[in-house]
């Protein structure tokens, strides 16, 4: 499924975080409500999809965002390079998903 995207770079959400004296261990990067609209058309097609038995959905939302927002950094792990790209810690939470499903 589709990686929550943060519209503005990492840098960017941590420094203003930082600067309005917010903790910086857990940053908002988008309201979830955006992410749903955004992905909805690509989600409702993935979700409608028949895959073969060997293929799995990863949903990122589930690792990536509460029931209010999608965080930027969660619990202390900065998820994002820059706006989209997901760093070593936000790519260790979709492989440690993986590695789940596949037990």
């Amino acid at each position: 499924m589709p990686i929550p995207e943060l519209g503005r770079s990492i840098h960017s959400k941590v420094l203003k975080a930082a600067m309005l004296g917010k903790e910086v261990d857990n940053v908002v990067g988008v309201p979830i409500g955006y992410y749903e609209r955004r992905n909805q058309y690509v989600r409702d097609k993935f979700t409608k999809q028949k895959f073969s038995k060997n293929v799995t959905l990863i949903d990122p939302k589930a690792l990536f965002c509460d029931e209010a927002v999608c965080y930027a950094v969660k619990d202390s792990n900065v998820l994002y390079f820059d706006t989209n790209h997901v760093s070593p810690s936000g790519a260790s939470l979709l492989v440690e998903e993986i590695l789940m499903r596949d037990k």
